[in-house]
C-alpha cells in the first residue's frame, strides 16, 4: 500500500515550505525514521523523516520549490507497485486571467468570511486575566486587550477595574439615582449576568 510523503506543519501558522533537498533518490529503498528530505520554514531548515518503509517514488517536487503545507510530494511504495496517479493542478503561469480572476474573488470572500468570524468571536484572554475578571466582577468584552494580538492581559483588567472604581461622584449619583451620600454606593448591590455584583 502506497503511502504519501506530503509537506509537514511545522509551526502553528505555516502555509507553505521550501524544499531544500532530497536526501534519497526515486527508487531507492526508504525506512521508516530515516532522513527522507529537507524544507525550510519562516524560522528553521529541517529534515522531514520518512514515514514508512518502501521505495521512493512519484516525486512530484523539485528542490527550491515552495509547496503548500499538506500537499503530497512523493510516494513511498512497495516494490513492483506503481504511486497513485495524482491529479495535476494548473501550474499558477498556465492559469487562464478568468481562473486568476475567481481565485482572486475567492480569496477575498474567504478574507472577509474570516474577519467576520474573527470580529464575532468572543475576546481572546489570559487565564490569569481570565480570573481577575471574575474576582473583580469585570464583564471582559469590555476590555481593550493590549497583548500580542489582542490578547486580554490581567493588566488590562486591573486598569479597567480601577478606571471604573473611580467614577466621579456625579457620575455615580446619576448611575445610582436615590442615594444620597457616596458611601452608600460601597453597600451598593446589583446582580449581573454572572450573578451577584458587589462592592
Amino acid at each position: 500500500m502506497a503511502i504519501s510523503v506530503v509537506m509537514p506543519a511545522l509551526e502553528m501558522a505555516q502555509e507553505t515550505g521550501k524544499l531544500l533537498a532530497w536526501r534519497k533518490k526515486e527508487g531507492e529503498s526508504v525506512r521508516k525514521g530515516e532522513p527522507l528530505l529537507e524544507i525550510e520554514t519562516d524560522k528553521a531548515v529541517v529534515e522531514v523523516e520518512a514515514p514508512g518503509d518502501g521505495m521512493l517514488a512519484g516525486i512530484t517536487a523539485d528542490v527550491g520549490a515552495v509547496i503548500p503545507v499538506g500537499e503530497t510530494i512523493a510516494w513511498l511504495v512497495a516494490p513492483g507497485e506503481q504511486p497513485p496517479v495524482q491529479v495535476a493542478s494548473a501550474a499558477p503561469g498556465a492559469r487562464s486571467r478568468s481562473g486568476g480572476a475567481q481565485q482572486t474573488r475567492a480569496a477575498t470572500q474567504a478574507a472577509a468570511a474570516t474577519k467576520t468570524a474573527v470580529a464575532n468571536a468572543p475576546p481572546e484572554i489570559s487565564p490569569k486575566a481570565r480570573r481577575l475578571a471574575k474576582e473583580l466582577g469585570v464583564d471582559f468584552a469590555l476590555v481593550r486587550g493590549t497583548g500580542p494580538d489582542g490578547v486580554i492581559t490581567a493588566e488590562d483588567v486591573q486598569k479597567f477595574a480601577d478606571s471604573k472604581a473611580a467614577v466621579p461622584a456625579p457620575m455615580a449619583r446619576a448611575m445610582a439615582p436615590g442615594l444620597e451620600r457616596p458611601s452608600q454606593l460601597a453597600s451598593l448591590s446589583l446582580r449581573g449576568r454572572s450573578g451577584d455584583i458587589r462592592e
